[in-house]
C-alpha cells in the first residue's frame, strides 16, 4: 500500500498486514529449518559417538578374540588392520566382544534402570543389579566410605580407614581393596575438578533404605527425618 502525504505526493509504499504475516511465517519457517537442521546434526553426532564407544570396547579385546566374534566384529565395521587379525582369528569359545546395540535400545535401557533405580516397584536385587551399572556407580561408592569412615572414627575404631573400606565392600559385594583405589580414583579427579566428584558423604543404612524402597521413597523419608 503506499500513502499520499498533504501535499498529494507519494510516499514510501506501507506494508500491509498480508506482507508482515508472510514475513513471520518465512521467518518463522527458517528458525524450524535451523533448529530440524541443528538436531539432525545432534543425533547424528551422537549415533557416532555410540558407534565408536563400541568399537573402541571391542578393540581394546582384541587380544582375547575369538571365532564366534567376526559377526560381531562385521556388523561393527572394523578397521583394515583389525580387520586383517580377524582373519586370522582360530580359537574357539565363547565370544569375548559384546553384540551390537542400537542407541535407541541402549537409552531404553538406561531410562529403565533408573526408573528402576527410583521408583518403588523394583525388587531389592533388581535395584542391586541396576545400581553396579549406574554411571555415578563410583561416586557413590566413595560417598559410602567418607560416611562410614566418619562413623567409625566417631567410635574411636582403631583403623577407622581400613574398617570403612571392608564394611563398604561387603555390603556392596566388591573387594576392599576395590573400594581403596576407588576412592583413591575419585579422590584425584576432585582434586583435578572439585565440582566433577562432590558427592556428599552418605552411610551404608541410607544405601540399604534406598535399595529396599527407591530413591524417591528411601531420600524422602530422609528429608522428612528430624
Amino acid at each position: 500500500m503506499t500513502e499520499v502525504n498533504s501535499q498529494g505526493e507519494y510516499g514510501e509504499p506501507t506494508p500491509s498486514i498480508v506482507d508482515w504475516s508472510i514475513a513471520s511465517v518465512v521467518a518463522v519457517g527458517l528458525v524450524v529449518l535451523a533448529l530440524c537442521h541443528t538436531l539432525a546434526g545432534w543425533a547424528d553426532n551422537v549415533e557416532k559417538s555410540h558407534r565408536r564407544r563400541q568399537l573402541l570396547e571391542a578393540y581394546k579385546r582384541r587380544r582375547n578374540w575369538k571365532k564366534g566374534d567376526i559377526p560381531r566384529l562385521e556388523a561393527l565395521g572394523i578397521n583394515g588392520p583389525a580387520r586383517m587379525r580377524m582373519q586370522r582369528l582360530g580359537g574357539l569359545g565363547r565370544p569375548v566382544v559384546p553384540e551390537q546395540r542400537p542407541l535407541e535400545e541402549v537409552v531404553l535401557h538406561k531410562i529403565n534402570a533408573f526408573v528402576l533405580l527410583m521408583g518403588p516397584s523394583a525388587t531389592v536385587q533388581e535395584r542391586k543389579r541396576q545400581f553396579r551399572q549406574w554411571p555415578w556407580w563410583k561416586h557413590h561408592v566413595e560417598a559410602y566410605y567418607r560416611g562410614e569412615h566418619e562413623l567409625a572414627k566417631h567410635r574411636k575404631m582403631k583403623n577407622a580407614s581400613i574398617e570403612a573400606e571392608i564394611k563398604v565392600g561387603t555390603v556392596l559385594g566388591i573387594s576392599s581393596s576395590a573400594v581403596h583405589n576407588i576412592c583413591r580414583e575419585i579422590r584425584r579427579m576432585r582434586r583435578e575438578d572439585e565440582s566433577s566428584a562432590n558427592f556428599p558423604a552418605a552411610t551404608l543404612e541410607e544405601y540399604q533404605q534406598w535399595m529396599k524402597y527407591g530413591a524417591e521413597v528411601a531420600f524422602r523419608a530422609s528429608d522428612e527425618a528430624p
